[in-house]
């Protein structure tokens, strides 16, 4: 990514996101893996979802509200990027939230739990 873009990238997600969380989710959303972000209007279904890459279609694509606290943000995003990794790991033989999912959410609840807060 050109440096602007980053740099916008980062900003934006920094609008949605607690202090301290945007350079590792950067990382894991644009490095780590290809991830179109999709930040949407409120949705009164759905806070998030998850779609992985499809023929012709190189990308993940991941979408939060945005008008979600910073908090539950994060929350809603450790929960699909957990359907990425599973999805990554397993593909399509195991169920959504399964203890395969659950296993992936709890690895990334623990790397991103300080930047909740205690209550």
């Amino acid at each position: 990514m050109e440096e602007e873009r980053v740099r916008r990238y980062k900003e934006t997600l920094g609008r949605y996101l607690p202090q301290g969380t945007v350079e590792p989710l950067f990382v894991f959303l644009t490095q780590t893996n290809s991830v179109r972000l999709h930040i949407t209007r409120e949705r009164r279904t759905k806070l998030g979802d998850y779609r992985w890459p499809q023929p012709g279609h190189a990308f993940h694509e991941i979408s939060v509200n945005g008008d979600l606290n910073p908090y539950l943000f994060l929350w809603v995003l450790l929960h699909e990027m957990a359907h990425l990794n599973t999805h990554k790991r397993y593909r399509n033989g195991v169920q959504a939230h399964g203890h395969q999912w659950q296993e992936q959410y709890a690895l990334l609840l623990r790397e991103y739990l300080h930047h909740f807060p205690a209550e």
